[in-house]
């Protein structure tokens, strides 16, 4: 991580006390990480997303210098994950994240990826690893440890290309990460008018993402686009 970067500041979220405050401990010798806060649950990731977004600073008028956060570290296990990733992609859409203990198993990482995760820590990777994805995520990479990349070749897994979306069964890996916030969104019965409020574009750019939606989903709705991402979040829960 480069270290003459701006400051990231950052929402660990863990159910388990002693990881979340090991990670924080870890995190806080890097001088270029600010630790906003730590949460053990899904309604305080949600709280947290919320008090230091940047539309709740400027909606109440508060002084800029009061820290934002940029980057939700996720532990996969938690209770509720799969949902408060959509969550937080639809309802904060400049907060990256990274999820934590992850399987290194395809069918696990691609429900995530589908929902707009692009980088990957499992339990074994080190904090340079994490370090690495953190940066990645910040500047709208994609980063996974060798360790997860040799686990998911072994599965047949990962195909040539070295974009998250190589990890889908179908169609879905296609789609930018933006696509695929906006497939959420649209999913949920917005219009493109609420979306491109809610992601902060311009309603044209809302309706050149769907159209492209459509066609790389080869689906001639949006009814049917949005299908084709609920398939993989039930499969999650099935």
């Amino acid at each position: 991580m480069n270290k003459h970067m701006e400051s990231i500041s950052v929402i660990i979220a863990v159910e388990t006390c002693i990881y979340r405050e090991g990670i924080s401990h870890l995190l806080e010798q890097h001088p270029n990480i600010v630790i906003v806060d730590k949460v053990s649950n899904f309604d305080a990731v949600l709280n947290a997303c919320n008090e230091f977004s940047n539309e709740t600073h400027q909606n109440l008028g508060q002084n800029s210098d009061k820290l934002s956060a940029d980057l939700l570290l996720l532990d996969a296990t938690m209770p509720g994950a799969l949902d408060l990733v959509s969550t937080v992609n639809s309802q904060f859409p400049d907060v990256h994240i990274v999820m934590l203990s992850m399987r290194a198993c395809k069918d696990d990482m691609s429900l995530f990826a589908a929902k707009g995760c692009q980088e990957f820590v499992s339990r074994e990777d080190s904090v340079d690893d994490l370090l690495h994805c953190i940066d990645a995520a910040i500047n709208d990479g994609f980063w996974c440890s060798k360790r997860i990349a040799k686990l998911l070749l072994k599965e047949d897994s990962v195909h040539s290309s070295s974009h998250v979306g190589s990890l889908f069964d179908d169609d879905l890996g296609v789609l930018t990460r933006r696509q695929t916030k906006v497939l959420n969104l649209l999913g949920t019965g917005l219009s493109n008018k609420e979306i491109a409020r809610n992601l902060n574009i311009e309603t044209n750019t809302v309706k050149n993402h769907v159209h492209q939606i459509l066609q790389k989903l080869h689906v001639s709705t949006r009814r049917e686009a949005a299908a084709k991402i609920q398939k993989n979040t039930n499969s999650y829960y099935s």
